[in-house]
């Protein structure tokens, strides 16, 4: 059991996290991202809401968008151990199907993607098929313009996070860290 990976909403009302409950036996675990009020009110879960002992993915890394009304996360796939960045609506089930998928697969991007402050592009990282170096992506929420943004060789070097400025107005202002 634990909780990690908290993020507040931009209002400052609500944080998402990700909860795992249970044992270490997989069959009764229960995880995904869970949303609480800041006074502890209202806890419940938001993705990978399913039966106990089906569980087929973990998620991790939420980020708010600025309108509050979607989550960014990474869907980590178990069987091949691959991630993705999923944006989902708050206003969905949080069934596994709800939850849009922007990247695919074979990239195993994630590292705590973000919404851009005018909430039109998400940012993350992506280790890439070989295992390589890091790189820095983007996307439209909807899975739309995938673009590459750095350009590692291969080696030691690579990205370990990423974060967009609070004054971004598009593409330029882009701050890596």
């Amino acid at each position: 059991m634990g909780d990690s990976d908290p993020a507040f909403s931009a209002d400052g009302k609500s944080i998402a996290f990700r909860r795992i409950i249970g044992p270490e036996d997989e069959s009764t675990k229960v995880e995904g991202i869970f949303i609480v009020r800041l006074d502890g009110s209202d806890p419940h879960q938001v993705s990978n809401v399913q039966k106990r002992g089906a569980l087929e993915f973990e998620d991790f890394g939420p980020a708010f968008s600025p309108d509050g009304k979607r989550l960014v996360f990474e869907r980590t796939r178990l069987a091949d151990d691959r991630s993705a960045v999923f944006v989902q609506s708050l206003e969905s089930s949080g069934s596994p199907e709800d939850a849009h998928q922007i990247t695919p697969w074979k990239m195993n991007c994630q590292d705590h993607p973000e919404f851009s402050p005018d909430g039109n592009w998400v940012l993350f990282g992506c280790v890439g098929e070989a295992g390589g170096t890091d790189n820095l992506y983007w996307a439209n929420p909807d899975g739309t313009g995938l673009h590459q943004l750095t350009h590692q060789g291969h080696g030691d070097e690579g990205y370990l996070g990423s974060s967009f400025s609070p004054e971004f107005q598009g593409w330029g202002d882009i701050v890596a860290a």
